[in-house]
C-alpha cells in the first residue's frame, strides 16, 4: 500500500505519523483495508494522520486523549477506541490519563444529551 503513494507528501507525512502513534497496530489496520477499501485506507493516512495529527499546537498525547474522550462519548466505537487507547499508551499517556480522558468522554456522552432533553 505504501509504495503506491510514495510521491505524495501528504500520504508520506501521514504514514510516518501513523507509525509514530500506532506502530505496527496502525499498519495492521491499513493492511486489513488494502484489498477491500484501498481508498478509505489512503484517506485514513492522509486526513487524520497527514493533516490533523501533523498540525502544530497539540502534542500527540493530548491529541490521543482527545480522541479517546470523543470515542468514549460516542458510545458506539469500541474497536476504534481500543486502537486509540493503544495509540495513547504508545505516545506516552499513562493509564490514569487515559482513564481520565475516557471519564470526560463518558460524562459528556450521557450528561449533555440528558441536560438538552430536560
Amino acid at each position: 500500500m505504501k509504495g503506491e503513494f510514495m510521491n505524495d507528501e501528504r500520504y508520506t507525512r501521514g504514514w510516518a505519523k501513523l507509525k509514530e502513534v500506532d506502530g505496527q497496530a496502525g499498519e495492521n489496520v491499513i493492511e486489513s483495508l488494502k484489498d477491500i477499501a484501498p481508498d478509505f485506507a489512503r484517506l485514513i493516512i492522509e486526513f487524520p494522520f497527514g493533516d490533523i495529527y501533523s498540525r502544530p499546537g497539540l502534542d500527540l498525547k493530548v491529541r490521543e486523549l482527545a480522541v479517546v474522550a470523543a470515542l468514549t462519548a460516542m458510545g458506539n466505537a469500541a474497536p476504534q477506541l481500543k486502537v486509540h487507547i493503544h495509540g495513547a499508551r504508545n505516545v506516552g499517556c499513562t493509564q490514569q490519563e487515559i482513564v481520565e480522558g475516557a471519564a470526560i468522554g463518558d460524562a459528556t456522552g450521557w450528561l449533555v444529551p440528558a441536560i438538552e432533553s430536560a
